[in-house]
């Protein structure tokens, strides 16, 4: 009987420890840990890291911890960190999903937004770098939210829209500083992103449009420039590239590499073009920074 009575009491204390323990658990808020990495080789449009001062919007669901839109700041840019003058709490021990999306918009939802030469600028073009990551997993016990390569999940952050990287070189008789402008035409600029879910489009009413940069290269025989455009389907797979040389316009035609008719999501499609007295040769060349778009070739003249 003794025995049996201690048994009892000794179970009875393991029952009042353990739920001692679920109440510490509970007891005290615990904050979400937000560190985050891009996708590739973690590179945005205007460096190789996050930038100071960079924001994200952060969401989640899941249990009774429900967020929408929460400001984030990086706190720490070599590690990917981020903090929040108002961070998300878990409420409970369930375990919770996160997606984010970069720049924050305070507003949330849809953003509309119709690109031109200024928002193509360096500094400028961060903010139509919209990028989205998903899939990241937290709880309360365990408080890290990585938008990162962990395991089977790859939840880092990825570029939503597309990008063309145009590198000018100086042929023979020329005189790449004398380069006025450059302009691409039959490709469309206004389009949407949503915040939500992370998509980036055209419009339907959107309508082929010119896009014209005006800069002056600096005294080297090669000049590289890059454009960030939504992602959309190009009619016939073409469009069209002119630039001012010393007074003369030359005009060429483009093509999506690989006989494609999409900018897609995330790559980057790189023209290497030659500038001659007479002609402008547009040659093939490799895909580098947001993913394989493929090769692209032509020829044009005055």
């Amino acid at each position: 009987m003794k025995t049996s009575k201690y048994l009892f009491l000794g179970m009875v204390a393991l029952a009042f420890a353990a739920c001692n323990n679920e109440e510490v658990i509970n007891d005290g808020p615990v904050a979400a840990q937000v560190s985050a990495g891009i996708e590739g080789v973690q590179t945005r449009a205007a460096g190789t890291n996050w930038d100071s001062n960079d924001q994200i919007g952060i969401s989640c669901s899941g249990g009774k911890t429900t967020y929408t839109n929460v400001l984030y700041t990086v706190s720490d840019v070599s590690s990917g960190s981020f903090a929040s003058d108002a961070p998300i709490y878990f409420q409970d021990l369930k375990e919770v999903t996160f997606s984010a999306y970069y720049p924050y918009a305070a507003a949330g939802g849809t953003i509309e937004k119709t690109i031109t030469a200024t928002d193509q600028e360096a500094e400028a073009q961060k903010k139509i770098d919209y990028m989205f990551a998903s899939g990241a997993k937290a709880s309360k016990q365990n408080p890290s939210v990585k938008f990162t390569n962990e395991g089977d999940t790859d939840a880092r952050f990825t570029h939503r829209m597309s990008q063309l990287s145009f590198t000018f070189n100086q042929g023979a008789d020329t005189d790449l500083t004398n380069m006025a402008d450059f302009t691409i035409s039959g490709l469309k600029m206004e389009g949407t992103f949503n915040t939500e879910n992370g998509t980036a489009s055209v419009t339907n009413t959107a309508q082929a449009a010119e896009l014209k940069i005006t800069e002056t290269p600096s005294a080297s025989d090669t000049y590289t420039r890059s454009l960030i455009l939504f992602p959309q389907q190009v009619e016939n797979g073409k469009f069209n590239l002119s630039l001012t040389l010393g007074g003369e316009t030359y005009k060429t035609e483009l093509s999506v590499p690989n006989g494609g008719t999409d900018l897609t999501a995330g790559n980057k499609y790189t023209y290497t073009i030659t500038v001659k007295k007479t002609e402008i040769v547009v040659s093939q060349s490799s895909i580098e920074g947001w993913g394989d778009g493929g090769d692209g070739n032509g020829t044009a003249e005055m």
